[in-house]
């Protein structure tokens, strides 16, 4: 059972590094908001669906 939390631990920090680097590639392409909203209150889910879209704009 402990290796079973050690993996879903292992998980949530992984995840909340994947976000924390989206965040900051957002920020880097001075976004700081997404329709009307902080982007640090955004998941990971939707923050890489804000990226992809914020690239694309880009390379219009």
């Amino acid at each position: 059972m402990g290796s079973l939390y050690r993996y879903f631990q292992k998980s949530e920090v992984e995840r909340e590094m994947k976000r924390y680097n989206a965040i900051q590639q957002l920020r880097q392409m001075g976004i700081n908001k997404f329709k009307g909203q902080r982007i640090d209150e955004f998941d990971y889910e939707e923050l890489k669906w804000i990226l992809a879209v914020e690239r694309a704009k880009r390379d219009e």
